[in-house]
Order: structure tokens, then C-alpha cells, then sequence
């Protein structure tokens, strides 16, 4: 047997070796386990990677949710405002179409991955791209994220409103924690169009902000929440093999520009950009300032004496977010917000 079909099928073995036992899965990077069957071809990481969670017969209509994480560059600890986590939704074939038709985009600029980041502001491999150009890549990507994503959803957690929430010192979740929660329960909802036992796959980006929001999935399904979440095998991966994690960026950059800008009062319209993402079906989400933060915090504290293992959001407004329905975020006083709070 050729060496190139050897590695290829000991590291389809190694995969459906993994998929029995769960808690190998998540502790082991999917690049160690599809290593040599990205020698192939420059998409079978990708690839590899589908159909090793999805049965062939699944590929062109399950559910696989890919998560990005969004802070400026300082970090959660050093500053930053705001905490997105922006998660699409889509099938695995429809991944698959995505990254030949991004893959193509980014090979007319010259570079091999996009971190939205960069694109906006000319950073990083974009440092010597024209404006105008990173523009117009811009709208391409956007365009192809529309045509294949089925679902978006996201959650944005205030850092500043969060340290000052009545119930941080009492076991309040952290921003991860919160923001982790608060998208499982909108890829819930989608699941739970499927039927109450129907689970969706995530993969989460490999980079600093990326491992602490999996690190908080990862929690929730060694507490045993993952069956009341409706969430399924959980893996890392490397964006710079999965241009579907790419588009998760950019949804997370797009939905992060948009919060920071409501936070702010900063009077700027919606980036044409994000209005473009509009047409996706929205899954809604949660931005979690103090009143949201207050609410949950209560609801946790009363979820855990009455029943641990429910732990989901309930009983929260959704924010939607299209063409319609715009976010206003306006800040409050403390006590006056308090003091309204409903026990």
C-alpha cells in the first residue's frame, strides 16, 4: 500500500477511535488526528474532519456550528469592553462549498488566510493590500458566507458591567462561561427543530481568545450538561486549515464593531458589512449587560437549588438582530436598575 494511503487510513482509524470515546475527542487537537490526510489536498482538513463526526448520508443536511471569539488585541484581562462569541451554523457539505469558494477569494490577493481583523485595518498578512482591494475581498467573503451559512447566532458580554453585577463575588459564570452558555442555548433552539435528541458538532477557532470560550464548552460537557444543550462532539481547530472557522471571524469581527459601537453611543449606522450578514437566518442572541447579567445570575443561583443539571437561559429576552430589528444598548444607573429588577 502506498505510504500516502497507509497514514490516510491510520488516521481515519485514529478519528473513528476517538469519536467512541468522547472525552479523548476533546482533549486531543483534530490536526494530531488528521494530520496525514492533509497531505493530500489542501480542503481534506476540512474534509477529514466532517466526515469524521458526520455519517456520509448526514453531510449535506446536519447541523455543524463553527464559534469564533472576538476582543481587541489586549485581551479580557488588559481593557477590552466587550466579549463576542459569534457562532454559524451550517451543514458540512455547505462548509465544504464555502472553503473552495473562500479559498479562491483570498488566491486573487495573494494570501492564504483571513483574519477579519487584519482586513479591516491592513495588519498582518493584509500590511501591503490597498484599501480598495481589502475591500472588495471584504464583500466577496461576505457574499459567500450568505450563500452557504444556514443559521447565525452570537453573545456579547459587557466585561465592565459584568465585574460589577450584584452576583459577581457570589459565583456569577465568567464572560466565557456566560458567552459559552448563552450560544448553546440559541444552536439549541435550532436543534430542537430536529427533535429533542437531534446534537450539534461545534468546532472552535485554535487561538488564545478561541481556547477559553472552548475551555468553557468543554466544562459544561464534563458537568454533564451536554444532552439538556443539545451539543455534540466539541474539537478545536486550526483556522488556517478551515476557512469556515474564517467566516466565524468575521461574523464575530462584524458582530463585535457593532456592540462596541452601541456601547459607545458612537452614532455610526450599521457597517454595510454586517448589514449584508442580515439575510442569514437568525438564530438570535444575548448581549449581557447589567440587567441581563442580574437576571441571569438569579437564575442560575434558584436553577442550582432546585435542579443542577438544568442549566440553560431561560427566561431571557433574545435579542434579534435584522434588517427590521435593530439593537439600542443605552447605559443605566446601578441602583435604579436593581431596585426594578423583578425577584
Amino acid at each position: 500500500m502506498p505510504r500516502c494511503h497507509r497514514e490516510r487510513s491510520e488516521a481515519i482509524s485514529m478519528a473513528r477511535t476517538y469519536l467512541t470515546h468522547p472525552v479523548l475527542l476533546r482533549q486531543t487537537r483534530p490536526s494530531r488526528l488528521l494530520s496525514a490526510a492533509t497531505e493530500e489536498r489542501r480542503d481534506s482538513y476540512q474534509q477529514g474532519l466532517a466526515r469524521t463526526l458526520f455519517p456520509r448520508a448526514e453531510l449535506h443536511y446536519a447541523d455543524w456550528a463553527m464559534l469564533s471569539a472576538y476582543l481587541d488585541e489586549s485581551g479580557a484581562h488588559d481593557g477590552s469592553k466587550v466579549l463576542v462569541l459569534g457562532c454559524l451554523v451550517a451543514s458540512p457539505r455547505s462548509w465544504e462549498v464555502l472553503a473552495k469558494h473562500w479559498r479562491s477569494a483570498l488566491d486573487t490577493v495573494g494570501v492564504d488566510e483571513f483574519h477579519a481583523s487584519d482586513c479591516a485595518v491592513g495588519g498582518g498578512k493584509f500590511r501591503d493590500s490597498e484599501k480598495r482591494e481589502r475591500d472588495g475581498l471584504f464583500v466577496r467573503l461576505v457574499n459567500i458566507i450568505v450563500k452557504n451559512a444556514s443559521y447565525r447566532a452570537w453573545t456579547a458580554v459587557s466585561l465592565e458591567d459584568h465585574q460589577q453585577c450584584a452576583h459577581y463575588s457570589e459565583g456569577v459564570p465568567s464572560v466565557y462561561a456566560i458567552a459559552a452558555l448563552g450560544c448553546t442555548s440559541r444552536v439549541r433552539a435550532i436543534a430542537l427543530q430536529r427533535g429533542a435528541d437531534y446534537r450539534v458538532p461545534y468546532v472552535f477557532d485554535q487561538g488564545k481568545v478561541g481556547r477559553r470560550a472552548f475551555r468553557a464548552f468543554e466544562k459544561m460537557a464534563e458537568q454533564g450538561r451536554a444532552g439538556s444543550l443539545a451539543m455534540g462532539a466539541i474539537s478545536r481547530g486550526d483556522r488556517r486549515e478551515m476557512p469556515a472557522l474564517q467566516a466565524a471571524d468575521l461574523f464575530a469581527y462584524e458582530m463585535y464593531r457593532y456592540i462596541s459601537d452601541q456601547m459607545n453611543d458612537s452614532g455610526r449606522a450599521m457597517r454595510r458589512s454586517l448589514g449584508a450578514l442580515l439575510p442569514i437566518r437568525d438564530a438570535g442572541g444575548y448581549f449581557f449587560g447589567l440587567q441581563k447579567l442580574e437576571l441571569l445570575g438569579r437564575s442560575v443561583r434558584r436553577q442550582m437549588t432546585a435542579d443542577p443539571d438544568r442549566q440553560a437561559v431561560t427566561n431571557l429576552p433574545i435579542d434579534w438582530l435584522d434588517k427590521e430589528r435593530t439593537m439600542k444598548i443605552a447605559r443605566v444607573d446601578t441602583a435604579s436598575l436593581l431596585a426594578d429588577l423583578p425577584e
